[in-house]
């Protein structure tokens, strides 16, 4: 009888070494505050995206007339280990927005907080930042665009940084104690998708993300209806203000067990675990511009091109993947393919700052890994991975048209059909001792066919469909 012709395989070799950069926002001007302005550059028309709108803050001692206390926007956050140094604002500064004998300007202060799963936040703050020196401009040129534009207020917190899990909030309060004296903290200018009123349905971008205190009670900001602050059905407003951030950038993945010593039709699972900056819009502007791309075709940004974000090539010869929009841990199968062949798999991340110059440096960081597969099978066509009272198992047709059988099955087993770009198409759990696999709703072409035992045992079989 003549010998089966087995072949080594040849193991798979992953190269786990991503590059890591750190992206550390400037201080004391962050870039993420920028995330506010480019939602007015990019939705709105040309002649009216520069201009905030704003909301007032008033002093404590009046704040019961309103009964307001606190607005913010709540941030969303995969990271388990974001580093935030500080916190700032824009604000708006016209001649009489301040009022009151403040020598040192009108004082305001910035706050940190924990949000539940309704991401409303939780009271004490992790920490704050008090902010003073606030005073109108004294007129010209300068005075015109800073209340138009507004100012840049904040700080880092005394203490130091603080590490934040999950997501939170960044709430602004004005903590004078003078009759009289508010801060105007700018907002943006969304509506809801379901908006009736203006801007047009193109160019609406509310998020559901922006909060406000009101008689100690939080709300958010969609369609809200409040006798102290009625900002009316179909608006969606988040208030500018925003975290000073600092995290590392790494680009990774995991790749299955199977693809150590791969057969030529074993499935390959590969699972991303870079850094989830990478998809958080907030935080990265190519994220941002995917998502919310110019809208008027005026704007000085409509030719503006985001980098790839997050790119991975498997490396079977298929076009390089691209993340799906907030989708940070995806998994990419591949089925094998020419066998005793290499190939190599990368992975490509890229961050942008939201600087106002488009053209701003790209942090960009590759991890590339290297493997082969091997046919596995001898010229009986039996498997390697074959065990048991599985290597008597009978596959027939082979190729087959409709559907194909499989007999001589013992016990539990479980039948996986793959097609070959590793998709898995069905699954069945039998204890029948012939079992037919249906191909009638799948194209001519290849398959594998996975058959596992309760004892693990497992045998690979290709089915070809006519």
């Amino acid at each position: 009888m003549m010998k089966k012709l087995l072949l080594f395989f040849i193991a798979f070799l992953a190269i786990n070494t991503a590059l890591k950069a750190q992206a550390q926002a400037p201080i004391p001007v962050n870039d993420t505050l920028k995330y506010f302005s480019y939602k007015q550059h990019f939705r709105l028309p040309v002649a009216s995206n520069s201009l905030h709108p704003t909301y007032k803050s008033s002093a404590k001692l009046i704040s019961s007339i309103n009964a307001v206390t606190h607005v913010g926007s709540v941030f969303r956050n995969k990271d388990t280990s974001l580093v935030i140094t500080g916190l700032e604002a824009r604000v708006l500064i016209p001649n009489l927005v301040f009022s009151g004998p403040q020598n040192g300007g009108v004082p305001f202060r910035l706050y940190l907080c924990n949000v539940n799963a309704n991401n409303t936040p939780i009271f004490p703050p992790v920490d704050s930042v008090r902010v003073t020196g606030l005073n109108p401009p004294s007129g010209g040129a300068a005075a015109t665009t800073a209340r138009r534009l507004g100012q840049y207020a904040g700080g880092t917190f005394t203490n130091g940084p603080r590490t934040i899990k999950g997501n939170f909030a960044v709430l602004a309060m004005c903590t004078s104690t003078l009759n009289g004296d508010t801060v105007a903290v700018m907002r943006t200018s969304g509506h809801t998708a379901t908006s009736t009123t203006a801007p047009s349905n193109a160019h609406k971008f509310g998020e559901g993300l922006g909060v406000i205190r009101i008689n100690g009670q939080f709300l958010k900001t969609t369609n809200l209806v409040n006798a102290n602050a009625n900002f009316g059905v179909g608006t969606d407003y988040e208030f500018c203000v925003a975290p000073m951030v600092q995290f590392t950038l790494q680009v990774s993945q995991n790749e299955s067990k199977t693809q150590e010593g791969a057969c030529q039709w074993e499935v390959f699972t590969n699972t991303n675990t870079s850094s989830p900056e990478f998809s958080n819009k907030q935080f990265n502007f190519n994220e941002f511009a995917r998502q919310l791309k110019p809208l008027d075709i005026a704007s000085p940004m409509t030719n503006f091109v985001s980098d790839s974000v997050l790119t991975w090539d498997v490396g079977d010869g298929t076009p390089p993947f691209y993340l799906p929009p907030n989708v940070d841990t995806i998994q990419l199968q591949y089925g094998g393919g020419v066998y005793n062949v290499f190939y190599t798999g990368s992975m490509v991340g890229k961050y942008k700052q939201a600087a106002y110059n488009v053209s701003a440096p790209t942090i960009s960081m590759m991890l590339t890994y290297t493997g082969s597969t091997v046919w596995c099978l001898d010229f009986f066509g039996s498997s390697i991975h074959e065990m048991g009272q599985l290597s008597k198992l009978k596959i027939y047709p082979n190729p087959a048209a409709d559907k194909t059988t499989i007999s001589g099955l013992e016990g539990t087993n479980t039948i996986y059909l793959y097609n070959m770009l590793g998709q898995l198409l069905a699954t069945e759990v039998t204890n029948l001792e012939v079992y037919c696999v249906d191909l009638f709703k799948q194209p001519q072409g290849n398959y594998l066919l996975r058959i596992s035992n309760s004892q693990n045992n497992t045998r690979l079989v290709k089915v070809v469909k006519q």
